[in-house]
């Protein structure tokens, strides 16, 4: 099925940021697991951050809690994430991730690089399409001056401007969700 092979692959990629960034990886995750941390995607797209960042809050804090509440030395380091995976997908992970938002973006700076980002993407697929926007620009010995040279690329420019302009005014009419114009 489609959602098998997207989930395993999405099991991975946590995995491979567990083990990049924190030395730790996933033991064999049950099916249900697997599917509760998709709950990681749905906030990563909700909040408009990254899993490697939401994985960076959440591992700390429940290993704290782990460390405060054993008797095992802060010294012995264990392979696994720390805690189960229903707590780290929980509703309490949920509202203690959206406290760290807070603190670490007070003005939604993660918002405005998100919408930054998405709009970057889409210009660039727009002007791969297009082959008027991939064609090399003459050169400043294509030119008989260099007044004609400066005027040229004056004029260069306030046409991309003002095609992106119109794209973008085009694209904040489209009703989808999340969309970067809006």
């Amino acid at each position: 099925m489609l959602i098998d092979s997207f989930l395993s692959d999405f099991v991975a990629d946590v995995d491979s940021i567990l083990r990049k960034q924190f030395n730790k990886q996933l033991f064999y995750p049950k099916k249900d697991d697997q599917y509760r941390l998709l709950k990681l995607r749905v906030w990563s797209e909700r909040h408009k951050v990254s899993i490697a960042y939401i994985l960076s809050v959440l591992i700390p804090h429940f290993e704290r809690i782990a460390y405060k509440h054993s008797r095992r030395p802060r010294e012995k380091v264990s392979k696994g994430i720390g805690t189960t995976i229903p707590i780290l997908t929980g509703s309490t992970a949920e509202s203690f991730l959206v406290e760290q938002i807070l603190k670490d973006f007070p003005d939604n700076e993660n918002v405005i690089s998100w919408r930054e980002e998405k709009r970057d993407e889409c210009l660039r697929k727009i002007s791969q399409e297009d082959d008027v926007a991939t064609r090399k620009p003459k050169s400043v010995l294509d030119y008989t001056s260099l007044a004609a040279f400066r005027k040229a690329y004056i004029a260069r420019i306030h046409n991309t401007q003002s095609t992106e302009e119109k794209l973008a005014k085009q694209i904040a009419k489209q009703p989808w969700r999340d969309n970067p114009w809006r």
